[in-house]
């Protein structure tokens, strides 16, 4: 038995002996001595169990014992005097120790005397103990002392480890272990020696075993502890505890108190509430329930009566495990988790778990871009242009768990409001280069022609509104579906995956229906029915309050083609031309009135843009009234300057193609007064 005593004229008079449970780590003999005798009378000697913080008062005499017992308890203030305690005077003291195990009850007895001749004393299970998978044992306090100073016990092929208290945790996320729960505990008290911790996953909460009384102490001064980044609260005891599940948003917009006033009122919950926690943002409260017996009795009840609170019908369900509502926050990019691809994270990664924050993302944008402004050296460019990379795979793990939730939160003006993701009602189709017969014949007055620097996606639905039904060019990689968006690209492509669920009809591995790559050379792949659920970069990637639906065509354009003076061979030229004569083709096909193009290759894939706004200009004359709008949106960025293209592509772009229309009567631009086709044979020559 490890124990502390002090002592003083001792005597065998049991009688004149008393007992202190739950003694403060910081009280110590001496001072136990001092105010008991002050209060009561001599004391002679005192004990502590180191474990158990259980001590023995041994009086002078008997009438002093009694006038302790007869008090019940004492308070006491730390040394410091800012905290009081109360230890419980008794007159035997039993201390109950926990082992995890599910034994069967023949074999308890058994137990009891085998724990009996190896650490003496009497034991007794505690068949009152509600708790779990775990055996509670009363014993005297000196017999507690031995056991735990052990390294457990060998009984019966099994080795019993004893505990001395008990913590719970709850509200954890569903992606908590045990490991990850000791770790955090030794990281707060590296002191804290063996613990146990039993999950019971599928509710989300823990029991904690612990070797000593101080742990528990100071385990509770924590109050909460972070799991994944997700709160997880500490108690000393299980609280039983309910869900309501499908609260009205209307009812989160009145006063809290409305609200909470309603739940206490509620007939199903009449005199067994203690407290109620709301959670707007999941649409939900939780409940605090006087015992578990009222738990059951409100669970019985739902599975005949449908509560309604204030004429809405709510669910009332058993406590589980539920995900985190923890952010992409400041805290997240400034411990350098910048991640190289999406590939390095499971499904059940806590990562998916996170809210996006726009404004914080650009705010992180905004200073890699003045970083790599400021860089001077290729190693200063490179390691900045990762940071960039990392933070727009950040932006595809939060699309990626919207997609796997079917749903999102809009980022404004309501971050409450629930919006679903509704998945491609059509598989994609693949198109080799070939005649295509139109969906209809239609004939228009003339064909408007125009460049805008605006976001690709945004254009599209601006032109939407306006009664029209354009598609959308990817200008997308022949090999890689997505192109390079699972490790953070800046191209068009990959920013349209990281704004909808397009990977699902090109990059889903579970999904027979996606086009094979490579690509045809001369084809293409038309994809209706994408749903864009976020904003622009510019933006920081905001979920949008309305989604919108757009269909797109991907055609890949040659890679860093060989060029002669900045100009590509008359067979590149000829084949570029085949390549966007497919996205007419297959949008006419298709049913679609107009297109949202874009500068096919003139970024990082090199294609000279005059060249190629040529070539546009020559198919768009050839389907001249076949479409009623053809809009270019171009954006610039670090592909598009270079030092042989100093201008950008929106320049060369406007020049060649905006405001022109196409038909008889009108002429192109100053370019081609005679026709596109003019301009690209001489582009041939």
């Amino acid at each position: 038995m490890e124990v502390t005593g002090t002592t003083s004229r001792p005597r065998d008079d049991e009688n004149s002996t008393v007992y202190l449970v739950e003694i403060p780590q910081s009280i110590n003999e001496a001072y136990i001595i001092d105010k008991f005798s002050t209060a009561f009378g001599e004391v002679l000697c005192c004990e502590i169990g180191r474990q158990t913080r259980i001590g023995s008062l041994k009086f002078a005499s008997h009438e002093n014992a009694k006038k302790a017992l007869a008090a019940e308890s004492m308070l006491f203030s730390s040394d410091k005097g800012a905290t009081l305690y109360k230890m419980n005077i008794k007159k035997k003291a039993t201390a109950t120790l926990f082992v995890e195990g599910n034994l069967e009850s023949l074999y308890v007895t058994d137990i009891q005397n085998h724990l009996s001749k190896v650490f003496t004393g009497h034991w007794k299970c505690n068949v009152k103990s509600e708790i779990q998978d775990v055996l509670a044992f009363d014993c005297d306090f000196q017999a507690a002392e031995k056991t735990l100073v052990s390294q457990g016990i060998s009984y019966n092929r099994h080795i019993l480890t004893f505990y001395i208290s008990v913590i719970y945790l709850e509200e954890l996320p569903p992606s908590a272990t045990s490991e990850k729960i000791a770790n955090v505990f030794r990281s707060q008290i590296p002191t804290i020696g063996n613990i146990n911790v039993i999950i019971r996953s599928d509710e989300g909460v823990a029991l904690v075993l612990l070797p000593n009384s101080a742990t528990k102490e100071q385990l509770l001064a924590l109050k909460n502890i972070q799991i994944d980044n997700k709160k997880a609260m500490l108690f000393s005891e299980a609280v039983p505890k309910v869900y309501i599940e499908d609260i009205p948003l209307e009812l989160f917009q009145q006063h809290r108190d409305i609200l909470t006033g309603a739940i206490f009122d509620l007939e199903i919950f009449q005199g067994v509430i203690t407290k109620v926690d709301l959670r707007i943002r999941e649409r939900m409260a939780i409940v605090w329930l006087k015992d578990t017996t009222a738990r059951c009795s409100v669970l019985g009840l739902c599975q005949s009566l449908a509560p309604i609170l204030k004429g809405r019908p709510v669910l009332i369900s058993a406590i589980r495990a539920r995900p985190a509502i923890w952010e992409f926050d400041d805290e997240w990019y400034q411990s350098a988790q910048v991640p190289g691809s999406i590939d390095q994270y499971a499904a059940d990664d806590p990562v998916f778990l996170r809210n996006w924050e726009p404004e914080i993302w650009k705010q992180w944008k905004s200073k890699y871009a003045s970083d790599l402004a400021k860089a001077k050296d290729d190693r200063a460019i490179s390691r900045v242009n990762q940071q960039i990379h990392g933070i727009r795979v950040t932006v595809m793990l939060a699309t990626l768990s919207a997609i796997r939730n079917g749903y999102y939160y809009a980022s404004e003006p309501n971050p409450a409001e629930r919006i679903t993701i509704h998945p491609p009602r059509q598989s994609s189709e693949s198109f080799t280069f070939a005649a295509l017969p139109p969906a209809s014949n239609n004939i228009y007055n003339h064909t408007s022609v125009s460049v805008i620097k605006e976001d690709c996606l945004l254009a599209a639905l601006s032109m939407k509104k306006k009664g029209l039904r354009p598609v959308v060019l990817n200008m997308a990689s022949a090999t890689s579906p997505g192109g390079g968006y699972r490790k953070g690209d800046g191209a068009q492509e990959e920013n349209i995956f990281r704004r909808s669920n397009y990977f699902l009809s090109l990059d889903d591995p579970i999904n027979p229906r996606c086009p094979t790559y490579p690509m045809a050379e001369f084809g293409g792949i038309y994809t209706p029915d994408v749903t864009v659920f976020r904003d622009s970069e510019d933006s920081g990637y905001a979920f949008r309050q309305e989604p919108f639906t757009m269909d797109f065509i991907a055609v890949a354009a040659y890679r860093k083609p060989w060029l002669q003076n900045n100009c590509l061979s008359f067979q590149d030229v000829a084949k570029t031309r085949r390549k966007i004569e497919a996205i007419f083709a297959i949008a006419l096909h298709k049913g679609h009135d107009s297109l949202l193009l874009s500068a096919l290759g003139c970024g990082a894939f090199q294609n000279p843009p005059n060249q190629i706004a040529s070539i546009f200009l020559a198919v768009a004359q050839q389907y001249s009234r076949k479409f009623r709008k053809i809009v270019f949106a171009i954006t610039e960025d670090h592909n598009s300057i270079t030092t042989t293209n100093p201008a950008g592509n929106y320049d060369i772009f406007s020049l060649y193609l905006d405001h022109t229309n196409l038909g008889p009567g009108y002429s192109t631009t100053g370019y081609s007064t005679n026709g596109g086709d003019v301009l690209f044979w001489r582009l041939l020559r």
